[in-house]
């Protein structure tokens, strides 16, 4: 039983979530609220009601299966890599880049945040795309390698990752 769960349950209290599947969808929530509210656009396109199950079923991994990872590594790249908003990125910040990652990186850049979404949202898009949406090979082993992922715990690698989307998305706020 987590601290959160008997706190919430049992003594009736108010907890913040300490799972980084509910902290990630929690802070992406407000995340898309507020910078809404200041800017009037989305900097992560909205899902479709037909992909909205992403969101809603994304979840920390609770058994060590390749097939439970791939899941949710595919849902989490379609709520922020497939959504990042290029229209409304090139409609504020004119820039040669086409591909939306890069074009996120220099976006970022420009407001002064730290954070190296390219080298991280690259490798997780590596992730999807090497081993997630095609047969697995030695690009795969080279990816997985190069973000620090041990497919022998990949609860703790998929917890790693929903941590580095919760730096990604809160160095963002307000900028």
């Amino acid at each position: 039983m987590s601290n959160t769960y008997f706190e919430r349950s049992m003594l009736g209290k108010w907890s913040n979530p300490e799972s980084p599947d509910l902290i990630f969808k929690g802070a992406f929530e407000r995340f898309q609220s507020e910078w809404f509210e200041r800017f009037g656009w989305y900097l992560f396109l909205p899902l479709t009601n037909s992909d909205l199950h992403c969101f809603n079923t994304l979840h920390c991994l609770t058994k060590n299966e390749q097939s439970e990872f791939d899941s949710q590594v595919l849902s989490l790249v379609k709520i922020t890599i497939d959504s990042i908003n290029v229209k409304g990125v090139k409609a504020v910040m004119p820039c040669d880049e086409s591909g939306s990652i890069k074009l996120f990186s220099a976006f970022l850049k420009s407001k002064g945040i730290n954070f190296d979404a390219a080298s991280f949202l690259g490798g997780l898009q590596g992730v999807r795309s090497t081993g997630v949406a095609h047969r697995r090979g030695s690009k795969y082993e080279k990816t997985i390698n190069r973000l620090n992922i041990d497919d022998s715990d990949l609860v703790f690698a998929f917890d790693k990752i929903l941590e580095q989307m919760i730096e990604l998305i809160n160095s963002c706020i307000f900028r």
